[in-house]
């Protein structure tokens, strides 16, 4: 992730002199970087996709001020303290239903530093995550389609009539993207490799039958992705994302696979109103994995989750398929250390990191389990939770879906009253959010503010009884609590102190785990969520190609 600032150089807020007009450009397709989304979309440092109004006062004037700058060279601090308001941030249209995968339905306001940078930064031929998975699809098609002639080599794909065994000019991948063969960047070359890798090894994979499946929909109307999306996320209700429950970026199906599972599955709903299952919650989606696991057992319905290869070896792994499947199967990981730092920057009146760490070891290379900040400058939201390689190790696990820990949290801990009194009666342990601090945003009664930080009070004191470590592992905790204040009195609820109060909260979380010899527990369920690995945790089956 890369984000635009406010940072100053040479006197010019060095981002908004470099790639305002940029920006403009590529909002409105009319510039040199190509656009791969469309006028007025843009993708942000959350990895969606916005589509930002452009006839709004808000983007004209931005507009108007980037051009009056370029020409005049007047002062680009007074652009910079503009788009700092958040009345003059960009609006965003609302797409009902969304018209593209990833993109969400309605956000009021971008800002500057919420837009991702990477695009203009580095604006050479790009892959975008959508068309990765379409020729990889491609691909399958190509080697495993039962009515698709096999072109011989990936290179082919790319060939003249004359010069392909299929009697057509050339496949859908090079119409899809045609610079991937001509492309001189090292990032578009090593994309070739991993194709190339690919098709030369996927048919040797034996758990993908060749010449058996003739459905590749990548999304849209009768796609199997669609279908079953929505079938977890609104007929059962179970996840808000589909990714939380089965992260399969494609879908192999034999010929009517897809109305054969839709008819199996089809009672389930029924089921859901008539309250025929003992769990209304849990019951329904292991209905669903198992018929699932059926049929990728068969060969009918093959899910899989692609992540780039190394381009030298292409490996093939399966999750969530075995019926059997016992404690011993997944171990538990084992807590090593934490790593906060509550440093504060009181010119500013805000705390400077924005992310902890929880370090574990699984018996093998050891992994990180971050807990940060998902959001840009000025807006607030709530912090995110992902498994990263610490040393020796080098797989990412994937970020963990938050329903999954939610809803652990709140079935499986049981919080003691003892434990509930250091802050009262009202605070079981939950998935920290801003949401949950004093709804005025700006000073607040002193009897008010007395009870809030002695709440923190003694959070921190509960944090250092349960992790004694030295400054070097958590640091700035002893002042925390009067910098909070000093924050809160001078700034109210922001971006500059909420992600903090968020990462203090979940490592207080962590110490009340800990205290109840719950903690190795916790991480474990995390350190698998976040693989989306586990029947036992309800995870659908799905194979990882790598």
């Amino acid at each position: 992730m890369s984000e635009f600032n406010f940072r100053v150089t040479e006197g010019k807020v060095y981002d908004l002199s470099k790639y305002s007009l940029l920006v403009v450009a590529y909002l409105e397709n009319t510039g040199e970087i190509s656009n791969p989304y469309g006028k007025g979309k843009i993708e942000g440092t959350d990895w969606v996709i916005y589509h930002i109004d452009l006839n709004h006062k808000s983007f004209r004037t931005f507009k108007t001020k980037a051009l009056s700058e370029h020409n005049n060279g007047s002062n680009w601090k007074d652009l910079a303290d503009h788009l700092k308001k958040e009345e003059n941030q960009f609006r965003v249209l609302s797409t009902k239903p969304p018209s593209e995968p990833g993109e969400r339905g309605k956000y009021e306001t971008l800002g500057w530093q919420q837009i991702q940078k990477i695009a203009f930064s580095s604006p050479g031929v790009k892959l975008q995550t959508k068309e990765q998975e379409k020729i990889t699809l491609l691909i399958f098609e190509a080697v495993l389609g039962k009515s698709t002639p096999d072109y011989g080599s990936f290179g082919k794909m790319f060939e003249p009539r004359e010069k392909n065994p299929t009697g057509k000019p050339y496949s859908k991948v090079k119409k899809l993207f045609p610079k991937l063969r001509t492309e001189q960047s090292s990032t578009i070359k090593s994309w070739w490799q991993h194709f190339d890798l690919q098709y030369r090894t996927v048919a040797e994979t034996d758990k993908f039958p060749n010449s058996k499946y003739d459905v590749y929909l990548y999304d849209g109307k009768n796609s199997f992705m669609d279908y079953v999306s929505e079938l977890v996320t609104k007929d059962i209700k179970f996840v808000s994302k589909k990714d939380n429950w089965n992260p399969a970026d494609v879908w192999l199906l034999k010929t009517g696979a897809k109305d054969r599972f839709a008819d199996k599955v089809k009672g389930i709903k029924e089921k859901i109103e008539k309250e025929e299952y003992k769990d209304n919650r849990l019951g329904p989606i292991r209905d669903i994995n198992k018929t699932l696991m059926e049929e990728y057992n068969a060969k009918e319905i093959v899910g899989i989750s692609l992540k780039k290869s190394d381009g030298i070896e292409l490996k093939y792994t399966e999750f969530n398929l075995n019926a059997n499947e016992k404690i011993s199967d997944l171990p538990n990981v084992k807590f090593d250390t934490i790593i906060l730092d509550c440093s504060y920057d009181a010119e500013n009146y805000k705390f400077k990191k924005k992310t902890g760490t929880v370090l574990v070891n699984d018996g093998t290379p050891a992994y990180k389990m971050t807990y940060k900040s998902n959001t840009g400058e000025g807006k607030l939201g709530n912090i995110t939770y992902e498994f990263l390689p610490a040393s020796g190790a080098t797989a990412f696990l994937g970020k963990v879906p938050k329903d999954s820990l939610k809803s652990w949290l709140t079935t499986q801990i049981q919080v003691k009253s003892k434990l509930k009194s250091d802050i009262g009666p009202a605070a079981p342990i939950r998935m920290p959010t801003y949401s949950v601090y004093p709804e005025d945003i700006g000073p607040i009664s002193k009897p008010k503010a007395k009870k809030f930080l002695k709440g923190w009070q003694l959070k921190i004191k509960k944090i250092k009884t349960q992790f004694p470590t030295d400054s070097k592992k958590i640091k700035g905790l002893d002042s925390f609590v009067e910098n909070l204040a000093n924050s809160y009195t001078q700034k109210g609820l922001y971006n500059g102190n909420a992600t903090m109060m968020q990462l203090v909260e979940f490592t207080w979380i962590l110490a009340l785990l800990k205290e109840q010899n719950q903690l190795e527990t916790f991480l474990t369920r995390a350190y698998y969520f976040a693989q989306k690995k586990g029947i036992k945790y309800n995870f659908g089956p799905f194979g990882k190609l790598y």
